[in-house]
């Protein structure tokens, strides 16, 4: 193969073209995320965890907090699997679950946290704060 002046890695226009081509064939159509706009899609739910950080899980560390986490499924069981990789994923260990329950829409008042609450709902499909 000789490299053209604006390529190093193929012949022709032609072999890259066929290169393109059978790598869309081994990687698939590419599939796009798409972000939840408009009306939440499920039911919300509310989990308050006592907390530790995880760096802290093996040490005598007075470290022990709450979080809140609001999680957006479609059953309680898939909310709570969501909540518990939230607050993995934020580097906390759950130490206790102090509340798992519904959480009406018409308790979200139209400001302030609430409404930060309700734009990571729409999102990500969770929601979640350090209570310090």
């Amino acid at each position: 193969m000789t490299p053209n002046a604006g390529s190093a890695r193929f012949g022709t226009a032609s072999d890259e073209i066929v290169a393109l081509a059978r790598a869309e064939m081994v990687q698939g159509p590419t599939l796009r995320a798409k972000s939840v706009q408009g009306d939440l899609h499920g039911d919300v739910y509310l989990f308050i965890y006592r907390v530790r950080h995880s760096y802290d899980a093996y040490t005598w560390v007075d470290n022990i907090r709450y979080c809140t986490v609001f999680a957006l499924g479609k059953s309680f069981i898939d909310a709570e699997r969501i909540a518990i990789n939230s607050v993995h994923q934020h580097g906390w260990r759950i130490l206790k679950t102090d509340t798992a329950t519904p959480f009406s829409r018409a308790q979200f008042s139209d400001g302030g946290t609430d409404a930060a609450h309700v734009a990571n709902l729409r999102e990500f499909g969770v929601s979640f704060k350090l209570n310090r």
